[in-house]
């Protein structure tokens, strides 16, 4: 579970302190505005050594307690950040403040991730694009009720095939096992357990990139992050070449998932190939992450409230 509160942490205060930086930067240009307290550590370096080597879970606790139980100021991977812990200040970055703040990652993640794919766009009209096309492919009521049987089919076969009740079971390693191979299905039709491995193994070496000191040289994490980054990419524009020819050939052939959707619409949202595999990469990543945590978490708390377990069980939660 250590491992687990490690990662989860680690994403959860990273991403959401570098996505809103770009805001807090420009609020508190002004030298009568209060910065929340902490130290940016050392010049260029910041605090991202101490991040790394005492771990995320600790770096935030010893700073909530020495400054803000609320909100701090630090300096991680090269940037000045505020890292909000409150649930009142989360919620209101998360649901309040969207005509306040604006999506931004630092340049090093922005490279990783690859998001600027067409000479001219800024990260935020990237951003705003994937939104768009998330909500009108994936998150409208019609799709959702199309997936749930895919979900619950997929669910059992797994239960079934990897939950051994005779032995230990790691949950979060499981968790991500489903999430990705659920995302494969439903967003790329894929279902060859060999390419779903593949992606796996990229992600998790993409992820340990994403998280770690952004030096591209020979032998880094960064370094063979943005290699491996080429490679997914690479795989997802095959991925997306079969998937055509097979439309292409016989339209009834073509699933549910969405980009056999996008192709069979021909590509109403004029977006090329390699722009359809950033944005399905840029889907993906999140759900091997932050769903398989929301399901351990889930998993977890049912666990340790065996009132609240026997409640959804019988279905009067």
């Amino acid at each position: 579970m250590e491992a687990f509160s490690l990662y989860f942490l680690t994403i959860v205060v990273v991403l959401v302190s570098f996505i809103f930086l770009g805001f807090l930067s420009q609020r508190f240009k002004s030298k009568t505005s209060i910065l929340p307290t902490g130290t940016f550590g050392l010049p260029v370096v910041g605090e991202t050594l101490h991040f790394f080597s005492s771990g995320p879970e600790k770096f935030i606790h010893q700073r909530m307690e020495k400054y803000s139980a609320e909100v701090f100021a630090t300096s991680l991977f090269g940037k000045k950040v505020a890292v909000v812990c409150g649930a009142a200040g989360n919620k209101f970055l998360l649901y309040t403040a969207n005509d306040q703040l604006a999506p931004w990652l630092p340049s090093a993640a922005s490279k990783l991730m690859d998001l600027v794919d067409s000479p001219g766009q800024s990260v935020r009209q990237v951003i705003s694009k994937c939104r768009t096309f998330l909500h009108s492919e994936i998150l409208n009521p019609k799709t959702l009720r199309q997936y749930i049987t895919i979900m619950d089919a997929l669910a059992r076969e797994h239960i079934k095939t990897e939950w051994d009740p005779s032995k230990v079971i790691q949950v979060y390693p499981l968790c991500q096992k489903y999430a990705l191979s659920l995302s494969c299905r439903l967003l790329l039709g894929l279902e060859d357990a060999c390419q779903i491995q593949r992606i796996s193994d990229s992600f998790w070496i993409i992820m340990q990139g994403l998280f770690s000191m952004p030096i591209n040289m020979p032998g880094t994490r960064y370094n063979h992050a943005l290699k491996e980054v080429k490679r997914v990419k690479h795989q997802f524009l095959n991925i997306i070449a079969k998937k055509r020819d097979m439309v292409f050939q016989d339209t009834g052939s073509a699933g549910s998932d969405v980009l056999s959707r996008i192709l069979l619409e021909g590509n109403a949202y004029s977006m090329s190939d390699s722009e359809i595999g950033a944005y399905l990469l840029t889907l993906m990543l999140p759900s091997y992450e932050g769903i398989s945590a929301t399901i351990t978490f889930a998993l977890n708390h049912l666990a340790e409230l065996p009132h609240i377990y026997e409640a959804v069980y019988k279905g009067t939660f």
